[in-house]
């Protein structure tokens, strides 16, 4: 019953209800599903599309080394493996994308796209000095943004 009545979903009190739930011993407002518009279902929501993609590495344990990275749809669209000291990351058909030679000054190589390089080279430190941002071709950054690490697109 508390479902289909708008005056209860929208919070205000019937003083001559004994029975509401948003009288003096329910101190606050009940809202079922506070994501519902203020039509409460009777119109159809709209849905924006977003811009962003989100990305995660799965399984994670013990360490993102050897995972999968998987995206939008449950895609993977990485395979990350660590054989012999050196990480690869591969398209999921195991194609070999980049290669991370883990050691005391690290190199890595983009396929067709960046040579073997140091790490330092491509991974330049702030001007503050209180993060890396790296680009390729000069058009992509990617950069720390709150607690992500985002791409932006220059130029």
């Amino acid at each position: 019953m508390f479902t289909s009545n708008p005056y209860a979903q929208g919070g205000w009190y019937n003083p001559q209800n004994p029975l509401s739930i948003n009288g003096s011993a329910h101190p606050h407002p009940w809202f079922p599903n506070a994501s519902l518009p203020p039509t409460f279902g009777a119109l159809p929501t709209v849905t924006y599309p977003t811009n962003t993609l989100s990305f995660e590495f799965s399984p994670a344990q013990p360490d993102i080394l050897i995972c999968f990275v998987v995206g939008p749809n449950r895609t993977t669209y990485f395979k990350v493996v660590t054989p012999n000291g050196a990480t690869l990351i591969l398209m999921p058909r195991d194609d070999g994308m980049v290669r991370i030679e883990w050691q005391a000054e690290p190199k890595f190589e983009i396929r067709n796209v960046i040579p073997n390089v140091y790490a330092l080279q491509w991974v330049r430190l702030s001007q503050d000095q209180s993060y890396r941002t790296m680009s390729v071709g000069g058009r992509n950054v990617w950069a720390p943004c709150g607690g992500a690490i985002i791409v932006r697109w220059v130029g």
